[in-house]
């Protein structure tokens, strides 16, 4: 599953620095391997992918720094997919610029000043998942979110009609 992870980061790649109709046809076939994997990635295959310990990577979930699901009677939580590929490539990018040290928290710094690491809506939060989400989000953040869910209703009542 590692090597999956690591093959769509590089058509990723790819495609970002080729012209359509070429570029177009990298990114259906980055999106249909995507869509290959479930919506979140054992803890394991995504240590490997990085290049860093299980330990390590339990360190940034525990921060908050790295999304994770935990599914209703799973033992384990596991990492949001599209969240792993964003840091992975962002991991690619900066080792390939010769950064060697702290690069997990250079790419997750990047990230979350891009706005493209965060958490994706569940609504299956407990309470305290949700008093501690409220309390480390700004009025923004939560307005951005109050936004999405409001989108996501709106394209639901229409596909019902």
């Amino acid at each position: 599953m590692d090597n999956r992870l690591r093959q769509i980061v590089e058509l990723r790649r790819v495609a970002a620095a080729l012209e359509p109709p070429a570029a177009d046809q990298i990114w259906r076939l980055a999106r249909e391997l995507r869509l290959e994997l479930d919506d979140s990635v054992p803890k394991l295959p995504v240590a490997r992918a990085l290049g860093i310990s299980v330990k390590a990577l339990d360190r940034w979930v525990t921060l908050g720094e790295i999304p994770t699901l935990r599914r209703p009677g799973a033992g384990r939580s596991r990492v949001e997919t599209d969240a792993v590929l964003d840091l992975l490539q962002e991991v690619t990018d900066l080792r390939r610029a010769g950064v060697t040290r702290g690069v997990i928290a250079a790419a997750i710094g990047r990230l979350r000043d891009q706005g493209r690491l965060r958490r994706k809506l569940r609504p299956n939060q407990s309470s305290a998942e949700l008093r501690r989400a409220y309390r480390t989000t700004t009025p923004l953040e939560r307005l951005r979110i109050a936004a999405e869910l409001s989108s996501v209703q709106t394209r639901l009542a229409a596909l019902s009609q």
